[in-house]
């Protein structure tokens, strides 16, 4: 199952994925790229002897823009394909925008607006 949920008056942002199983739950959750230095912790929760047990391990304090930069120059280093080639970009920001024209938030203009 796949949900999205956008809020546009919430100014909490970060993503998450739950992998569930019958009897344990394990989510990683990615703060906003715009933050530095946030933690990206994974959580696994389960059951022991009755009782219910959580475990968190930030595993990076990476922060995005900067990882895309950097794999960025190595792809212009090396010759390297992009994760996220140019037209595939141009498709993320497209439907993007369109996400942001259905919220029609107060004041929204350029080509979100069109």
């Amino acid at each position: 199952m796949f949900t999205w949920s956008y809020l546009s008056d919430l100014r909490d942002y970060f993503e998450e994925l739950a992998f569930l199983g019958e009897e344990s739950r394990v989510r990683i959750q990615f703060p906003s790229p715009f933050l530095r230095h946030f933690p990206t912790p994974v959580e696994i929760q389960a059951m022991e002897d009755g009782a219910e047990y959580r475990k968190r391990v930030n595993v990076s304090y990476a922060e995005a823009f900067k990882e895309e930069l950097l794999h960025f120059h190595e792809c212009i280093q090396t010759g390297q394909e992009p994760l996220t080639n140019a037209c595939e970009g141009k498709d993320d920001i497209a439907f993007l925008q369109k996400v942001v024209a259905a919220a029609n938030p107060k004041g929204l203009g350029g080509e979100a607006a069109r």
